[in-house]
């Protein structure tokens, strides 16, 4: 039997957002662990403004503070500014800090996937119903529920091949977890192109193998190919993010939109975080996905010409200098970073 799953949605303005972000965490006691869990942070555009901007962020108790769960846009800026001149935070904190803790999270788990509550419910067919509080476990969902509405996901599957012909290709090769591990799946129409060519051989096969699936290394295929077979960790995240506004225009939920960055760092992840919110995204982010540091041992190919990779370290100021530098600068960290 499959095991269910569950992902559990918060506003950061909850005073446990601290240690709800650590939760995934692979180091820390047990029993302030919960790795089995799923978690999505529901933020509201003020405190992407305060992020921004460097000021203080309130942090409330929902029982003593009620209601700011239950309104969103102006509404949840006038209780929440509110709340804070009534001195009934349980703690003040720079918003940059727990900004910087997210972050943190992010790059060691993959999570919390990063949903803006503002625009998810500004955008939604719902409003006369009431606040939406949550998306789903896949993020692509934004529907209202209650104590006496719940509201369900029906999943459906379209073999696109089947109706779409393709015009662009991406990826020469993928690397799938399975069960046993990864494998590696050949894609047969860079395979065929490069039959065409006569270029293929069991050379090119072993150089791309080595090369993770990127062609972009290897001079004999022509940089034609280079551009149309590129993995998804030589493609800017900035255009997956474009790509993903231009087709919320016909989308009246959301979607599971991956990050994939090779090397992520507080300013790249920064920058595309402050970027997808800017464009009027509802998720953000679903996942981040990031390469592993070591690769694994590749036993079709000869060891002899693998090269040691330098390790790179990062220490906090610098990675909180990081942050700061794409907040100011975000234009100039999209087009180089990610």
């Amino acid at each position: 039997k499959r095991k269910g799953a569950f992902a559990v949605y918060l506003e950061p303005w909850h005073a446990d957002v601290f240690e709800f972000l650590d939760l995934r965490k692979n180091h820390g006691k047990e029993e302030h662990r919960a790795r089995d869990l799923f978690y999505a942070l529901w933020v509201p555009d003020l405190f992407m403004e305060r992020v921004q901007n460097g000021g203080d962020w309130s942090l409330f108790c929902p029982n003593e503070s009620p209601g700011l769960a239950d309104c969103w846009g102006e509404n949840f800026e006038e209780l929440y500014t509110r709340y804070e001149r009534e001195g009934k935070a349980k703690k003040v904190v720079q918003a940059q800090q727990l900004w910087f803790e997210i972050l943190k999270s992010q790059i060691e788990t993959g999570t919390p996937y990063m949903l803006f509550k503002d625009t998810c419910n500004r955008k939604s067919n719902q409003q006369n119903l009431g606040t939406i509080k949550s998306s789903n476990l896949c993020t692509e969902i934004i529907e209202y529920t209650s104590p006496t509405e719940t509201a369900v996901c029906n999943l459906a599957s379209i073999a696109l091949p089947r109706y779409v012909r393709e015009k662009v290709r991406y990826k020469a090769s993928v690397l799938p977890p399975s069960l046993s591990g990864e494998f590696v799946v050949v894609n047969k129409h860079l395979l065929h192109d490069l039959t065409e060519m006569g270029l293929w051989s069991p050379a090119i096969k072993n150089n791309i193998i080595y090369e993770d699936g990127s062609v972009q290394k290897i001079p004999e295929i022509p940089d034609d190919l280079k551009v149309i077979y590129r993995t998804v960790w030589e493609i800017k995240q900035r255009t997956l993010v474009d790509m993903a506004v231009d087709r919320g225009s016909y989308i009246d939920q959301s979607q599971s939109l991956n990050i994939h960055m090779d090397q992520p760092n507080f300013g790249k992840l920064t920058s595309l975080h402050f970027y997808a919110w800017s464009k009027g995204l509802k998720t953000g982010m679903y996942y981040l996905r990031s390469r592993a540091a070591a690769d694994a041992i590749k036993f079709t190919v000869d060891t002899s010409i693998l090269q040691e990779k330098p390790e790179v370290v990062d220490d906090v100021s610098t990675q909180k200098a990081q942050m700061v530098c794409s907040l100011t600068n975000r234009e100039d960290c999209m087009a180089c970073g990610s």
